[in-house]
Parts: C-alpha cells; structure tokens; sequence
C-alpha cells in the first residue's frame, strides 16, 4: 500500500519561465493504494490540472478520466516518490490509482 495525495486546482505558470505548472488554489484528497482500482472524488473544473504524487514505496498506477478505474500496465505508472503533473483537465474529470501486482 502507498499513501498518495491528489491536487486539483487552477494552473499558473512558474516564473522561471519552465514548462512546468503548478496548481494555484488546490482541493486535496489523500488515497490508501490497495489491488482495487480507487478514485479521488475531487472531480476536475475545466481546466484544472491534477497532481498525484506517491508518497508510499511502491509503485502504483494513475488514469484520468470521467469514470477512470486504473489497472496495472495500462495506464500512467509511478515510482516511490515520484510525482505526476496532468492538464489541462476536462470538467468532471477524476483520478483513479491502483497499486502494482
């Protein structure tokens, strides 16, 4: 299991000039990471970008979606510690994370 913690909110643009965004205002959820597909319910505004970051040590898979449900090798893979930035997202859009098998 990992703990993962899930940002939504408004991107604004760094003022170093990278391509990187960062959310402005952010809604949170924090998911347990378990073998069955989990959502955030946070629900994006148009727009939005969202933030996974795996704060666990395992690897765990993220997808992005109106009704997204994550399995292992299909979709977007993180490491221990790593973090995932996604944007502009659709209104409606979640994030669902599954551990890996």
């Amino acid at each position: 299991m990992s703990q993962v913690i899930i940002s939504m909110g408004d991107a604004i643009a760094p003022i170093s000039g990278r391509a990187s965004v960062y959310p402005a205002a952010m809604r949170s959820a924090e998911i347990t990471s378990s073998g069955i597909s989990q959502t955030a319910g946070l629900f994006a505004k148009y727009g939005e970008i969202c933030t996974v970051l795996n704060n666990g040590n395992e690897t765990i898979w993220a997808i992005f979606g109106a009704s997204p449900v994550a399995a292992v090798l299909t979709t977007h893979a993180l490491a221990p510690g790593e973090r995932l930035d996604v944007g502009p997202m659709e209104a409606g859009f979640d994030v669902a994370v599954i551990n890996d098998s």
